[in-house]
């Protein structure tokens, strides 16, 4: 079952093609009927997180390390987050990325409590739900990587984050996300 109360099972009209059936649970108005989600992973959306971390008086942006062997965004730098799944609204599926990139919980905690609101940008076609929260320097000491989806975790002052030389260093879509955020970013 969604966040939402639909059931989710498999559609026999559509097999292979990550698309679902969701059906209104009982406790649905009795006018809402079945409906047929066809979105694909790009359609769903992803959430990303932007973690500040202030040291003193200053502020730096963590990023993970992507591992991704094979791939171009291997070892590049990104926002921590993912892919939405069907059954999960936009804080869920962060708080389900969180759980998968950082093991010591501290973010999974500290979101869980904040419940903050997102903001969205539509990144090469696909809805981003960008989330914020900001860390105490102990809070950063006690991350920890998911060691499958992250190769560790790298502080850039929030000062430095948008200078020419370092924009490789990321990732496409988070480089599109620092560059409309850019105002915000460097205040």
């Amino acid at each position: 079952m969604c966040s939402l109360g639909w059931v989710i099972h498999p559609c026999p009209q559509r097999q292979g093609l990550r698309q679902a059936h969701l059906s209104p649970t009982p406790s649905h108005p009795p006018e809402i009927r079945d409906i047929f989600c066809c979105m694909s992973p790009k359609e769903r959306g992803v959430t990303k997180l932007i973690v500040a971390v202030k040291m003193g008086s200053e502020r730096s942006l963590l990023f993970s390390r992507k591992r991704a062997k094979g791939q171009a965004k291997h070892r590049l730098l990104e926002l921590l987050g993912g892919h939405m799944d069907h059954e999960h609204d936009p804080l869920t599926a962060l708080l389900a990325e969180l759980d998968e990139e950082e093991k010591s919980g501290v973010l999974v905690e500290k979101i869980s409590t904040e419940r903050p609101s997102s903001q969205t940008l539509i990144i090469a076609g696909t809805t981003h739900f960008l989330f914020e929260t900001e860390l105490t320097l102990d809070q950063y000491l006690d991350l920890r990587h998911g060691k499958k989806e992250s190769l560790g975790f790298k502080l850039i002052p929030q000062s430095q984050v948008m200078a020419r030389e370092l924009q490789w260093r990321f990732t496409p879509n988070t480089r599109e996300i620092l560059a409309r955020m850019a105002d915000k970013i460097e205040e």
